[in-house]
């Protein structure tokens, strides 16, 4: 009884041991997955700060063009309101420079800068000629101003230096979307292997599955038979085998079992043929004592009817 239940319990045990591997796989290939995934994330987050340079610069470059057409409206309009809206996106046009200026992560980058700061603080100052001469009332001479050469070019080499920024392949919007791109195709690919790995582990518990079962459908089927045949008293039955330990021990068991019952059959086979000799020679005595007693009934019958004679004869 002890040994059926430790074989069971080794059965179980190997049973919940190739579960177990099969789910420290699946945990694997989620940890790589999860790891996967978690680098991606760090490089989107490194990839911030360029993202955020390319939102300042196409800020400025906006701004740029709200300041330009804002004094230039003033300068033909007149309208307080142009001048008023020029000064509120002038100071956060000269915000969003210093902020680029100080965020940017190589020395060529700043440079480029604070070239841009010094071309927009030429602009600001010619644009506040503009507006001091049409407060004397010096109207042409403000347009004449804003729409000269010297001020043309001041606004081609700010438009230049953002342009410089923009196409730099390593902190530009090329490098941006380079990471971006790069890291969605790591998580396509780790996605892909990762699907491919638990197709395989999948499969791999189908197939370990299927031959285990049959492996232990097998054998009990094996078991039922010759327990079946033994039953109804074949003792002579193939012995069967099987390449689990467990379910060996099982066949071994119930061969034990048969050779025992064997050896019990023939001991009792040779016991019934002394007892069969025994009876049948007490059953010869028996007949040869039963003859010798009625020889000699038929002796006494003899001699009584002898004596019977001779007491007639002596009578007469």
């Amino acid at each position: 009884m002890g040994t059926g239940r430790q074989a069971a319990n080794s059965i179980r045990k190997q049973i919940l041991s190739s579960f177990l591997i099969m789910s420290l796989l699946f945990l694997v290939a989620g940890f790589l997955f999860l790891s996967a995934a978690t680098k991606f994330k760090d490089q989107l987050s490194a990839a911030t700060p360029i993202q955020e340079q390319l939102l300042r610069a196409q800020s400025i470059i906006w701004l740029d063009e709200v300041l330009t057409h804002s004094i230039k409206s003033y300068l033909y309009s007149k309208d307080e309101a142009w001048k008023n809206r020029y000064e509120e996106y002038g100071a956060k046009l000269d915000g969003i420079i210093t902020e680029a200026q100080q965020n940017a992560d190589n020395d060529k980058i700043k440079v480029l800068f604070e070239e841009q700061k010094g071309i927009n603080d030429q602009l600001i100052k010619m644009e506040t000629q503009a507006f001091d001469l049409m407060k004397e009332n010096h109207g042409d001479q403000a347009l004449t101003l804003i729409e000269g050469k010297e001020y043309t070019e001041w606004k081609k080499k700010y438009t230049k230096t953002i342009n410089e920024f923009l196409r730099e392949s390593e902190t530009g919007e090329h490098a941006f979307r380079k990471i971006i791109n790069d890291n969605l195709k790591k998580v396509v690919n780790i996605s892909q292997y990762t699907f491919g790995a638990t197709i395989l582990i999948g499969i791999g518990i189908i197939i370990f599955g299927y031959v285990l079962s049959k492996w232990i459908a097998e054998a009990i089927k094996k078991a039922i038979t010759i327990t079946g045949c033994t039953a109804q008293g074949d003792l002579k039955s193939n012995n069967a085998s099987s390449s689990l330990s467990e379910i060996k021990e099982l066949f071994q068991a119930i061969q034990l079992m048969k050779t025992r019952l064997t050896e019990i059959v023939v001991k009792v086979q040779a016991t019934v043929k002394t007892v069969s000799a025994a009876t049948a020679e007490i059953a010869r005595g028996s007949s040869d004592l039963s003859q010798r007693t009625e020889e000699q009934a038929s002796a006494l019958e003899e001699t009584a009817s002898s004596m019977e004679e001779l007491t007639g004869t002596v009578k007469q």
